[in-house]
């Protein structure tokens, strides 16, 4: 006969023992992230932003936009951070004005590596294959190992690369895109530095191509917006707006939305034929930055803090939101929400069907640099090298 509380026992036992293991287990996931902590347990969450604007069509859209933040960690470089940060694998990258290289774990802050690597950097890193695209002051581009900072190869260009670098891939080659001082477009064998082919324009070229399909578009100072093969490099068309294009264009649904110098706003087709064109009327203060745009909107800011919010598909505005200081940098906007960062150093966190402000937050000092997003963080940079990890408050 079976021992009935022998069983009893048993069974107990074996309970209490699943229960551990169960706990243990929950622990370990949702024990806080330790400093230092390797980029291969990267939750799923945290996810990537690893181009300028966060996208190849240097859109500045995000999925969504922290409601309530608070300050998670802060950093301090040893200079200026103009160029916006970057992330990928859980690392956060970075240059600053003196020629400072920084990696930095995304969770704590902490320092991964940091290298001085040239006279300073204004533009934005990009993150592919493992490895670390930038542009310096000093027109050297280099591509460094994001694991150590490892130099891989580098290319001299004659002038300063002011602009982010993007990328596209033909039969399996990664092929490295950027503008230069120069007046030129190069692009590059992401593998080994070769020059594939190169555009010249007739100015200065400040923003990052986009790049939708196997077409590159850009803007530059001459005033034109061209639209390139990328496999070719050969200049399929080109569109000649009424003043120079300071910054980056952006591209959806094969349109692309560019700001002008002289507070104008284009939307052309893939053809460059003009859809629509939007005027603020206000002359003393120019878009300086790149367009943000989704399904429904184009939101721009110039140079007196105004947000404008205009319909994406017929340009009309349909509202507009007052900052506190110019704006030199490209909103952020999910399907409903903006962020935007002033030179009174302070992010607005607004509804774009309203204008309403939610939340400001006051960063430091001017903010010159793009905002980056990752689900439930924002990071931003200011002119005084603080780095600034927001993160979603529970509601």
């Amino acid at each position: 006969m079976i021992n009935f509380k022998k069983t009893l026992l048993l069974v107990f036992s074996a309970l209490i023992l699943l229960g551990a293991v169960l706990t243990f287990k929950f622990m370990v996931r949702q024990a806080p992230t330790g400093i230092g902590q390797k980029a291969e347990s990267v939750p799923e969450e945290f996810g990537s932003w690893p181009i300028f604007r966060g996208d190849r069509q240097l859109t500045g859209y995000a999925k969504a936009i922290p409601a309530k933040v608070e300050v998670s960690w802060r950093f301090r470089a040893k200079a200026s951070v103009n160029g916006g940060p970057v992330a990928a694998e859980g690392k956060l990258f970075f240059g600053d004005s003196e020629g400072t290289l920084y990696c930095l774990d995304i969770y704590s802050g902490k320092p991964l590596w940091q290298k001085k690597i040239s006279d300073g950097f204004s533009a934005p890193a990009l993150l592919v294959d493992g490895i670390c695209y930038i542009g310096s002051q000093s027109g050297i581009f280099y591509a460094l190992s994001m694991a150590d900072g490892k130099e891989i190869w580098q290319y001299k260009c004659p002038e300063q690369i002011n602009g982010s670098a993007n990328y596209f891939r033909q039969d399996g080659q990664l092929c490295i895109v950027f503008g230069c001082y120069d007046f030129q477009l190069r692009c590059l064998n992401g593998k080994d530095g070769k020059v594939l082919w190169s555009v010249k324009t007739g100015n200065y070229i400040n923003g990052a191509p986009a790049i939708d399909g196997m077409n590159i578009i850009f803007g530059g100072c001459d005033g034109y917006i061209r639209y390139v093969d990328c496999l070719s490099g050969r200049e399929m068309r080109k569109v000649k707006l009424k003043s120079y294009i300071p910054a980056s264009p952006a591209v959806y649904d094969a349109t692309t939305f560019a700001a002008t110098y002289d507070n104008k706003v284009y939307a052309l087709n893939k053809e460059g034929k003009t859809l629509w064109s939007f005027d603020s009327g206000n002359d003393s203060a120019p878009f300086l930055a790149s367009p943000a745009v989704n399904s429904k909107f184009v939101v721009v800011g110039d140079r007196d803090g105004v947000v404008y919010i205009l319909n994406r598909k017929d340009g009309k505005k349909l509202n507009e939101f007052q900052a506190g200081g110019d704006i030199a940098v490209g909103p952020v906007i999910s399907d409903d929400m903006c962020i935007v960062a002033a030179k009174d150093g302070y992010l607005y966190f607004f509804d774009l069907d309203s204008a309403v402000e939610k939340w400001r937050h006051l960063i430091g000092t001017e903010i010159t640099a793009s905002i980056l997003i990752i689900d439930k963080s924002i990071i931003i940079a200011d002119n005084d090298g603080n780095i600034t990890h927001l993160l979603q408050k529970s509601i």
